[in-house]
């Protein structure tokens, strides 16, 4: 009770002290007569006055101009890095690309020269074939005493006419087995030729690197 009673009269002796100040504060703001003048005396102790209007206008387009530029700006940064990374991505692409061409045209590549040599063997094995034969014609009569045929002349027709059509043979089976030589060779040439075309669409992009 006597607590209460304290802050009661603490209280009131507070009002009566300040009660000048907030009077003398009061003429003067009627007697200044302006709005800025008004406007402090109103306001409760401890607070700020209120910002002038136009100021606080002409501020806040200031700052929202600022951040207009700085947006601006950072889209044209980012827009200027997703150019350059569509182009690296582009280039990578086409190189890529390249690359699995390149594979392609290797693996048919090594195809057509297994090819080439095996057609080459087999040409090769047709022009042994054909020097037996011419060697053995030649031979005739020295196969003919092997063999012990009596009558010499016509064993040594008839050898002479069988050596000849194996003969004939075998060298049309060389002639259509050097065409094939040729196109495998013509194959193997325009498979190399577009490998190294490739390659150095590969090697400007390399000696940037």
């Amino acid at each position: 009770m006597k607590k209460a009673v304290s802050m009661t009269f603490l209280a009131v002796s507070m009002v009566i002290a300040l009660f000048p100040e907030w009077k003398a504060a009061s003429a003067s703001a009627q007697e200044s007569g302006t709005p800025a003048a008004q406007t402090k005396a109103q306001s409760p102790p401890g607070q700020k006055p209120a910002p002038d209007k136009a100021g606080g206008e002409e501020q806040a387009v200031e700052g929202s101009d600022e951040a207009l530029r700085r947006a601006i700006s950072g889209l044209s940064e980012q827009v200027g890095e997703l150019k350059a990374e569509v182009r690296r991505l582009r280039q990578e692409t086409e190189r890529s690309s390249v690359t699995l061409e390149i594979m392609l045209y290797e693996e048919r590549l090594a195809k057509a020269e297994a090819k080439l040599d095996a057609e080459t063997q087999n040409l090769n094995q047709l022009d042994s074939r054909v020097q037996e034969i011419q060697r053995r014609i030649e031979s005739v009569p020295q196969e003919v005493l092997a063999r012990g045929i009596l009558r010499r002349d016509e064993g040594e027709r008839a050898l002479r006419a069988e050596y000849q059509r194996l003969l004939d043979q075998t060298q049309e089976e060389r002639v259509t087995q050097q065409q094939r030589v040729t196109e495998a060779q013509a194959k193997v040439a325009r498979l190399r030729q577009q490998v190294e075309a490739l390659s150095k669409k590969l090697e400007p992009a390399e000696e940037k690197k």
